[in-house]
C-alpha cells in the first residue's frame, strides 16, 4: 500500500489477484496495435478503434462517458514519461483510463475525480484490473482537482481537462433535432437516426450523451472564459508542487470550435502559457494521430462522433468551411530539477 494514501481514500488490496492474464500480455497486445517509432513525437494512438481497445478490460458503464482518453494515447504517456513503481497522477480521472493502464505498466497510480457517478465506474475498473494481474498498486479520491490532496514527489501528473465552455455551446444537439422531427422540418435520414433515439444504448455503441459531460455545478468543465482559466492555472500550481524535482506533467488538449462564432479555440497554446506561468518547463509537443491509417496504401479512416459529422456537413457548400479533427496535442512539461 502507499504510505501518502490520502484521508478517505479507497484502495486496492496490496496484492494482486490471480489471473491468466499478466502485465506483459496486456501491454504486448497494446503495443502491437501501435504504428511507428516511439521514439518519435507523432503516436498513432488510433489504428483500433476505442471499444476495441477497452474490450475485456473495462467495464461496460465506461462507455457512457462522453470524453474519454484512448487507452494506447494513456498508456504512451505513463510508458514514456515514467517507470515501474513510479508514482502516476490524474487530477481529472474520469472512469480512470490512466489509472487502468498505469497499474498494467506497475506503476503506483493516485486518481482524483469530482463526479460520484465516474469515481464509481472508475473504481470498478481498477478492482477489473487487479483481478486480472495488474501489479501496480492505486488510490483513489473523490475531490476537486484544485485543491491540495496532500502528496509529494510525484513521477507524473497527467490529465485532459475539459473542454471550457467551448462544450456547452454546443448545447443539446438532441433536443434540436427532436424538435425538427416533431415540426416535420427533419429530413427522412433525420428521422430514420433519431426518432427512436435510446440514450444508453447510444451511449453504450458511441461513447458518448447528448446531456454533456456535468450537471454537477462544481466541476470546472462549466466554467467560462477567465474563470476557467483561473481555474486551470490553481490546477497546474497543484500539479507543479505534487511533482518531484525533473518530474512531468502531461496535459491532453484538442482544439474546440465555438458554435455560435465557428472560431477555433486555442487550447493547447492556453495550456502552455498557464504551464508555464506555473513554474513549468515546455518539454515536448506530441500529436496524437486519432485516425487509423492504413500501414500499406496509407488510407485514412477517420474516427468521428455523429456530431461531428454534423458540424462538417453543414459546413460544405458554404463559405465557412470545417475540417474533421483527426488529433488531439499532448503538451508536456518539466518541473525544474534542482
Amino acid at each position: 500500500m502507499f504510505g501518502f494514501m490520502p484521508h478517505d481514500a479507497t484502495s486496492s488490496p496490496a496484492t494482486a489477484d490471480t489471473a491468466p492474464a499478466t502485465a506483459r500480455d496486456q501491454t504486448d497486445d497494446a503495443k502491437s496495435a501501435t504504428v511507428g517509432s516511439p521514439d518519435m513525437n507523432v503516436w498513432m494512438v488510433g489504428q483500433q478503434v476505442s471499444p476495441t481497445q477497452r474490450r475485456g478490460r473495462y467495464e461496460p458503464a465506461t462507455f457512457g462517458h462522453p470524453a474519454k482518453m484512448l487507452p494506447e494515447l494513456a498508456r504512451r504517456i505513463v510508458e514514456t514519461y515514467s517507470r515501474e513503481g513510479n508514482t502516476v497522477v490524474d487530477l481529472m480521472s474520469g472512469i480512470g483510463t490512466t489509472g487502468v493502464e498505469s497499474i498494467w505498466l506497475n506503476r503506483n497510480y493516485v486518481g482524483v475525480e469530482i463526479e460520484h457517478e465516474y469515481y464509481a465506474i472508475q473504481k470498478a475498473n481498477l478492482d477489473l484490473a487487479k483481478s486480472q494481474g495488474a501489479l501496480g498498486q492505486w488510490s483513489l479520491n473523490v475531490g476537486d482537482a484544485q485543491d491540495d490532496f496532500g502528496i509529494r514527489e510525484v513521477d507524473l501528473v497527467t490529465f485532459s481537462p475539459p473542454y471550457h465552455d467551448a462544450i456547452h455551446n454546443q448545447g443539446n444537439e438532441l433536443e434540436r433535432i427532436k424538435k425538427k422531427i416533431a415540426s416535420g422540418s427533419a429530413s427522412q435520414a433525420l428521422v430514420r437516426r433519431f426518432a427512436n433515439w435510446n440514450e444508453s444504448t447510444e451511449q453504450a455503441a458511441a461513447g458518448t450523451r447528448s446531456k454533456g459531460y456535468s450537471s454537477n455545478v462544481t466541476n470546472i468543465g462549466h466554467q467560462k472564459g477567465d474563470t476557467f482559466r483561473a481555474s486551470m492555472s490553481q490546477i497546474y500550481a497543484r500539479a507543479f508542487a505534487s511533482l518531484r524535482p525533473g518530474g512531468y506533467l502531461a496535459v491532453v488538449t484538442k482544439d474546440q470550435r465555438d458554435r455560435k462564432t465557428g472560431e477555433l479555440t486555442d487550447v493547447y497554446g492556453d495550456t502552455v502559457k498557464a504551464c508555464k506561468d506555473a513554474g513549468f518547463q515546455l518539454h515536448q509537443h506530441i500529436v496524437a494521430i486519432l485516425c487509423k491509417v492504413d500501414e500499406n496504401s496509407g488510407k485514412i479512416t477517420p474516427r468521428t462522433s455523429h456530431w461531428q459529422r454534423i458540424a462538417v456537413n453543414k459546413s460544405l457548400g458554404t463559405d465557412r468551411v470545417i475540417l474533421l479533427g483527426q488529433f488531439e496535442d499532448v503538451a508536456v512539461f518539466r518541473k525544474p530539477a534542482l
